[in-house]
């Protein structure tokens, strides 16, 4: 979102870094009179926000620009924040290998700053004992993260001698990413277990921050 900041006790000059699009309301200064003649605002203008009105108001020292009203609902709704999200319900679990690293699910980030974070369940046969392992979200696929991952992992331990309940769930930590091409993000587990199998369910999302 292109927000077009000042203060309240004077005007800032800022440049465009790309060009705007959709219809702007001028008010010239000079005749008094409102047009809608300027449809995009090229990159490198330079305008002054207004004393008192910080936002997407702005002039260039002859006219007073206001978003046309009709179209900056759908300009903002286009630039509000992304929500990624991926569901791994327990049907689709994945099936693990004791002390290996395994892909629970992923998602694709395009190019900005995220917070990732994840929470894995596991389901196994009635006799499968869990002991202990790592839960993590890393931009490296089916690989064990060098700790302490940027705050974005979690280690667990299962109570001793306790039996597999998919009802519970283990939650990574909260990752900050910084992306400059599209992303790959992974929800990866690694499980300590015995007697049987184990499989690992679960959910990965990703907010886009501005």
């Amino acid at each position: 979102m292109i927000l077009l900041t000042g203060t309240l006790t004077g005007n800032v000059t800022i440049s465009f870094p790309a060009a705007i699009g959709g219809t702007w309301v001028v008010y010239d200064k000079t005749s008094g009179s409102f047009t809608v003649t300027i449809n995009t605002v090229s990159a490198g203008t330079s305008l002054t926000t207004l004393q008192g009105y910080p936002g997407l108001i702005a002039s260039d020292g002859s006219n007073i620009f206001y978003p046309d009203i009709t179209n900056i609902f759908a300009i903002l709704a286009s630039n509000l924040p992304q929500y990624i999200s991926s569901n791994v319900l327990i049907g689709s679990a994945i099936a693990l290998s004791t002390g290996n690293p395994a892909n629970v699910t992923s998602i694709s980030l395009t190019p900005g700053y995220w917070d990732v974070q994840g929470a894995i369940c596991y389901t196994a046969p009635s006799d499968t004992n869990l002991d202990y392992g790592l839960v993590w979200v890393s931009t490296t696929s089916n690989t064990f993260p060098t700790m302490p991952n940027s705050g974005g992992s979690t280690s667990y331990i299962w109570a001793d001698g306790n039996l597999v309940d998919p009802s519970v769930s283990v939650c990574t930590g909260l990752l900050r990413l910084s992306v400059s091409t599209t992303t790959t993000v992974y929800l990866s587990t690694s499980a300590n277990f015995n007697t049987d199998s184990l499989s690992a369910f679960g959910f990965l999302s990703a907010r886009q921050v501005i």
